[in-house]
């Protein structure tokens, strides 16, 4: 209804003081002659039901005459759609999901189903996968629903464009929000690329830039350096990390004249990013400042203390300023972490430099070398910083050999430090940076161990999913065995029961109905337990598993 003529605003807001008398009224030019010749006929005599009755006409009559506004082009039909729609069967699934995903927002949730949110998410995004790849497509029902899901989940998009079919790229262009569906599923040429890389938002330049970055990547490192100075630090350091695919020589001027950056932030990103380039000339600038690092020592304590030439680090000795070498080279001064400052300067100097330079500095292997970091005072600051390196730089050698160290080195620096901190992180950073089959052989020592127990969880949520059959099969093995035997660890109960949360993403659809067989044995087992918290995870597992299996 249109509220702006007087009349029917008075009608709105009560008839108690009118704006003028009705009969008057019936005579201004507010009121078309018509409506006044129908009011003068009505048999009405209340004045609040005539002033009522006056403003019901005028809506209607300015309805009749309202003219809509016109369509400057002519819409398109939408193409139909080659690809048959997903069987209703999996289509009620796809909007079980759905419905619990959209309504999420808005609902508080249990504990229970926060712990599998991801699994929900994740298990969607795998059936529209499924459902592209079978050459099928999402029912048009159900295509508005799943636009808005992905607009307000940008991670579903790229699954969500390719099964919407013709229909949802047609339906894309009626809300500019939606625009993203085109960008997924059309191919885009260079100049298309550069058009949304000036015109579009944040994250359609971000998305434009990776996908030039792939193509051609010097043209997107030259489209990054023409904006730099005009665009926002946190937006220039999103930009930035882009550039890591594809890195090379190429773009090390770049990378050095960032280096003075006014966000830290970028520094810091773009000094990791040069100090990867093989020979570059950060490295080079580095690796002098590493060595008088780790031959530092603080005045008063003998040469002759500890075995010369290996790591000898000592906090103590490092300037109380940043040498403006160092901040030339990326070092930034504000701590992070919790650092203190000087361990901060010294990580962020050795924890760049390729850790193939210690191996000939030295002369020694790298396990060699990583055993003989205990010869330091300062011997986390060192483990710290080389374990960033060898992730950095990707030296498995060095990245194998630090995880063993990492992994018992509780067991020896306790006694001189105190509280070990970080150790955690740590264990799981350089798992992350080994090849699959490593990691699980790693993995598999954790739970043959009770000591290493405390690390099984981040250890699967480092692994790759999904799992071999092998391992997968391994787990299940454990998870039966653990949860049959007479003596309970309660600690281990926890972390085993924890895991399902883990396992329910990793599992090879080949290990599907063991997993079911083991969660059988395992309610058995948990029957007369107390807490219902446990069977209902159990419970949970099970139903998301059983999902899974209906979409096959």
């Amino acid at each position: 209804m249109n509220t702006e003529h007087p009349v029917i605003k008075q009608a709105l807001v009560g008839t108690a003081n009118p704006i003028q008398p009705l009969d008057l009224l019936l005579q201004s030019a507010w009121i078309p002659k018509t409506i006044a010749n129908l009011m003068q006929a009505t048999s009405v005599q209340n004045q609040d039901q005539k002033f009522l009755l006056l403003s019901g006409l005028l809506s209607i009559y300015r309805t009749a005459g309202y003219t809509p506004a016109q369509l400057t082009s002519k819409i398109e039909a939408c193409p139909i759609d080659q690809e048959n729609p997903c069987s209703p069967e999996v289509a009620k699934l796809l909007q079980t999901i759905l419905d619990s995903l959209l309504s999420r927002k808005e609902e508080k949730i249990s504990l229970l189903q926060h712990e599998f949110a991801l699994s929900t998410e994740r298990i969607l995004k795998w059936a529209l996968q499924l459902i592209y790849k079978k050459h099928q497509r999402i029912p048009h029902t159900l295509l508005l629903d799943f636009l808005e899901l992905a607009t307000i989940n940008p991670s579903f998009a790229q699954v969500v464009a390719q099964a919407a079919g013709q229909r949802g790229l047609w339906l894309s262009q009626f809300r500019p929000e939606w625009n993203w569906v085109a960008q997924k599923v059309m191919p885009t040429t260079p100049e298309q690329l550069q058009k949304i890389w000036i015109q579009g938002t944040e994250r359609e330049r971000k998305e434009a830039l990776a996908a030039m970055r792939a193509l051609n990547p010097n043209e997107a490192r030259a489209w990054l350096e023409s904006v730099w100075s005009q665009e926002k630090s946190e937006l220039r350091f999103d930009f930035l990390e882009i550039l890591e695919q594809h890195l090379s020589q190429a773009d090390e001027a770049f990378l050095h004249k960032i280096l003075s950056d006014r966000s830290e932030k970028v520094i810091r990103l773009a000094a990791d990013f040069a100090a990867q380039i093989p020979n570059s000339g950060l490295q080079k600038k580095l690796q002098p400042i590493g060595i008088a690092l780790i031959q530092s020592k603080a005045s008063g304590k003998s040469k002759a203390s500890k075995k010369p030439g290996i790591w000898e680090l000592e906090l103590d000795a490092l300037p109380d300023d940043l040498p403006p070498e160092w901040r030339q080279c990326g070092v930034v001064e504000k701590t992070v972490y919790g650092l203190g400052k000087k361990h901060w300067w010294a990580y962020q100097v050795l924890g760049r430099i390729c850790p193939d330079f210690w191996e000939t500095h030295f002369g020694k292997k790298p396990a060699e070398l990583v055993s003989l970091l205990y010869h330091s005072d300062a011997v986390l600051c060192l483990a710290e910083s080389i374990a960033n390196a060898a992730i950095l730089h990707k030296k498995l050698i060095w990245i194998e050999a630090l995880y063993d160290w990492w992994l018992t080195v509780d067991q020896h620096i306790k006694k001189i430090q105190g509280t070990l901190q970080n150790q955690d992180i740590w264990i799981y950073q350089l798992l992350k940076a080994m090849p699959s089959d490593m990691m699980e052989k790693k993995i598999e020592r954790l739970w043959e161990a009770v000591e290493y127990h405390q690390y099984i969880l981040s250890a699967l949520s480092a692994l790759p999913v999904p799992w071999t059959p092998i391992f997968a099969n391994k787990y299940l093995q454990v998870l039966q065995a653990y949860f049959t035997q007479n003596n309970f660890d309660t600690t281990m109960e926890d972390i085993l029961l924890n895991s399902f949360k883990i396992i329910v993403n990793a599992l090879p659809r080949e290990c599907w109905d063991r997993a079911l067989f083991v969660c059988q044995t395992i309610q058995a087992k948990l029957e007369n337990d107390k807490s219902a918290y446990k069977i209902q995870k159990i419970h949970k597992f099970q139903e998301l598993i059983e999902l899974q299996k209906k979409f096959i």
